[in-house]
């Protein structure tokens, strides 16, 4: 059953004359977000006539309303007031602010329509959907609440909170490059009061119903992020405002904005850098940076500001003995199908010896035996070094802190009536070309 109300007419801020009450049974609109509140003018029993006005306009894209009534003793699917016929069609005027519809008939009427003696005393809700005619999603609400008491005989609206209405002022580039960080900005205004407070909240950028990112609204009214995961072609964006927990201020959406995204030649955003171990036998790596539509990289290693090694895959590279105190550099060129970027080159960073060996086992003096005597030739033990390479060796004898024989060939030593009852140690040097001169001292030996 569908009782329609007398067709709409714009009249200043009064925008529907003589609205009926209707029960409209069609499915009710999907909910939305509460964008602002309703307040009440006359409405002091349930035989009174009254109007209802919003506290902002319907959003860009409304083209009708209805007005739904829950609460009490009501049933749950006779829920409108004012339905989606062409008494709840106002054209742009819902568009324009605030705007009042007036209800020529009464609560009492609208109980009776739906088989009650009258609303039962407690607090209702009263919801003023924006729509597009014959939608049923809802692109905004307007609410508002009353309470009967007495058995009906008074009606208390409930004062609404008053919030300032808000424009979105969106912005971005009418094109981009592909794979390029998009600069969204939004400025949120209060419309209701210029000079008043400023709102606060979040902006969400959107393409259709999908959030692409999100930011909060400064102090200045500016809400700025970026976004560089658009694909190729076309893209019409928006930005919607939500006011933050308790801000009094009404949400608002933004018009249309279109960007272009085409592909470019790749940009740098952070230069490219060298870390790992830059020293010989070691490994650097050489880390592209940040690109914006980069689909590939070129890493070119430099020694002495000469090219070592140019590769799109090997980003690291083994440091030889022969590096040793050359510089090196690297430097990155972002492609991708349309061309080359600007290259990246890093800082010079000059190459250090290698790493020291390392004795796994210690170096000994070797005699016959049970101790080392006057007379006896002592034998050198130099031990086991790791890594496992090529090493040229020097041998160090000492008697105390007295060196009493030293070099390559010092494999061997003779005890001394001077060594008698002293002790001898044996130090040996590892040397490797273009690594550190590693050294290691044997226990020592006291001769006999």
């Amino acid at each position: 059953m569908k009782l329609l109300s007398r067709p709409a007419r714009a009249i200043g801020t009064t925008v529907v004359a003589g609205l009926a009450l209707a029960l409209v049974t069609a499915t009710p609109s999907a909910q939305a977000a509460e964008i602002g509140s309703l307040s009440f003018t006359s409405l002091t029993t349930q035989n009174s006539p009254f109007s209802v006005t919003t506290s902002g306009a319907c959003p860009g894209g409304a083209t009708n309303f209805q007005i739904k009534l829950a609460g009490g003793n009501i049933p749950v699917d006779a829920g409108n007031i004012v339905g989606n016929t062409s008494g709840g069609t106002i054209g742009s005027g819902i568009n324009a602010g605030g705007f009042t519809v007036p209800v020529s008939n009464t609560l009492q009427v609208f109980a009776t329509s739906n088989g009650l003696t009258a609303l039962a005393d407690g607090t209702y809700t009263t919801t003023l959907v924006c729509r597009a005619l014959l939608v049923g999603t809802s692109l905004g609400d307007y609410v508002g609440t009353f309470t009967v008491s007495n058995s009906g005989a008074t009606v208390t609206p409930v004062v609404p909170v008053v919030t300032a209405n808000t424009a979105v002022a969106f912005t971005v580039a009418a094109t981009s490059g592909w794979g390029q960080a998009l600069a969204l900005s939004a400025t949120v205004s209060n419309t209701t009061d210029p000079s008043g407070a400023k709102p606060t909240g979040t902006v969400a950028f959107k393409e259709g119903a999908t959030v692409l990112a999100t930011a909060t609204v400064g102090a200045n009214g500016v809400a700025a992020t970026t976004y560089g995961l658009l694909g190729l072609g076309s893209h019409t964006l928006t930005a919607a405002y939500t006011p933050g927990v308790g801000a009094a201020f009404n949400g608002s959406n933004s018009t249309d904005s279109s960007v272009t995204i085409a592909l470019a030649a790749p940009t740098l955003l952070r230069p490219a850098t060298l870390s790992g171990a830059v020293k010989v036998g070691g490994t650097a790596v050489c880390s592209p940076g940040v690109w914006s539509g980069a689909t590939s990289y070129t890493y070119e290693f430099l020694k002495n500001g000469v090219v070592a090694q140019t590769s799109t895959t090997d980003f690291d590279i083994v440091l030889a003995a022969g590096d040793l105190n050359k510089t090196l550099s690297c430097r990155v060129t972002g492609t991708n199908p349309i061309g080359d970027g600007s290259p990246s080159t890093t800082s010079a960073v000059k190459i250090a010896a290698g790493s020291a060996a390392i004795a796994t086992k210690a170096p000994r003096i070797l005699f016959s035996g049970s101790a080392a005597n006057v007379g006896e030739t002592l034998k050198v033990y130099k031990g086991v070094w790791s890594p496992a390479a090529t090493y040229t060796y020097n041998y160090i004898w000492k008697r105390g802190t007295t060196v009493v024989k030293q070099g390559a060939t010092a494999t061997s030593y003779k005890a001394t009536a001077k060594d008698k009852g002293k002790k001898l140690t044996l130090t040996v040097q590892v040397k490797r070309t273009g690594y550190t001169t590693a050294t290691k001292t044997s226990a020592a030996v006291t001769v006999k």
